[in-house]
């Protein structure tokens, strides 16, 4: 697994050593810091990952000057909104049962990477489910090939 501005480094390497193979991965490619940093290495890598609103995506550029953790910060964001939401003006201690409960009460929730919500699959287990997309780097850009 690679991390933070390996991508970049790890990508480059390979085009030096003339391998041309596909690069696809996950949300580590959602950088255009590592794009620039790979000097054209990723163009055309794809990879699925999660959506980030443009609003999040200009607030987060601004305060951090890099994109390179920038869907770990907006699931984060989500969360805790989700938390606040879900507990409103409760300052005492909630059960796994009851947070369970208020979270699916809440519905579908517009959040940072799209609509979200709490479902129960056919066997009884629960989990949030988040749209998921196709993206693809370009040379200027990261843009949606996609939606799933």
């Amino acid at each position: 697994m690679l991390f933070r501005s390996q991508v970049s480094l790890f990508s480059s390497q390979l085009r030096a050593m003339g391998i041309e193979a596909p690069i696809f991965g996950t949300d580590f490619l959602e950088s255009m810091t590592e794009v620039q940093q790979s000097k054209g290495a990723l163009v055309g890598a794809t990879f699925a990952n999660n959506e980030v609103s443009p609003s999040f995506r200009a607030r987060y550029l601004a305060t951090f000057n890099n994109d390179f953790q920038i869907n770990h910060a907006a699931n984060g964001f989500d969360f805790a909104l989700l938390l606040c939401k879900q507990l409103g003006s409760d300052v005492g201690v909630l059960s796994a049962e009851e947070i369970l409960s208020r979270t699916m009460k809440l519905g579908r929730m517009s959040a940072q990477q799209g609509e979200a919500r709490l479902v129960t699959s056919s066997t009884g287990d629960k989990y949030f489910d988040f749209p998921v997309v196709i993206r693809r780097i370009t040379i200027s850009e990261i843009v949606t090939d996609s939606k799933g």
